[in-house]
């Protein structure tokens, strides 16, 4: 396992109403709180990706423990479990650890 080569889970927003901006996660269901980012070392590229849910979703106790978790996310699997569209918008960065 390289926690520097895999995707890692820093914030997770569900069911969010259509044309509404969120405020401090408000809008929809956080499932997984907002983590700032925090580099092992380099150069990494962080990801906000939006999808257009299909339906409602709603996780079970042990689907949200291991979102809670963080690392080893898979993007593509989740984005095929939940019927979600997308991405329809994308933004992303890079945040370099100099130490």
């Amino acid at each position: 396992f390289d926690p520097i080569a895999s995707e890692w889970l820093h914030w997770l927003v569900i069911n969010l109403p259509t044309n509404q901006i969120i405020i401090n996660g408000r809008a929809g269901n956080e499932v997984v709180r907002y983590m700032n980012p925090r580099p092992p070392k380099g150069t990494n590229r962080y990801l906000f990706l939006l999808y257009k849910q299909q339906q409602r979703l709603i996780f079970d106790v042990n689907t949200v423990r291991k979102l809670k978790n963080r690392m080893r996310f898979d993007r593509k699997k989740f984005e095929q479990n939940h019927l979600l569209k997308g991405p329809i918008s994308a933004l992303f960065f890079y945040c370099s650890n100099t130490k």
